[in-house]
């Protein structure tokens, strides 16, 4: 899966990195380009056991689901 989607991203910025650095638009060209990073850091730290946000925000409020659903 890894190498899905590190493939992909390589023809994301060759067909639009390109497209965006020959009409000058370097701040698309930058935020494409921290959100392609992010994308990757996340699914190489998926498969290498790091948490992510959705295991963060899950363990935040599973126990609070808890109290709340025991009340009822």
């Amino acid at each position: 899966m890894t190498a899905i989607v590190i493939i992909s991203a390589i023809l994301i910025v060759l067909f639009e990195g390109i497209l965006l650095i020959k009409k000058k638009m370097g701040k698309e060209l930058l935020y494409a380009s921290f959100l392609l990073m992010m994308s990757l850091f996340f699914q190489i730290g998926k498969n290498l056991g790091i948490p992510g946000p959705i295991d963060l925000i899950e363990n935040l409020f599973k126990p609070i689901g808890k109290i709340f659903l025991n009340r009822l």
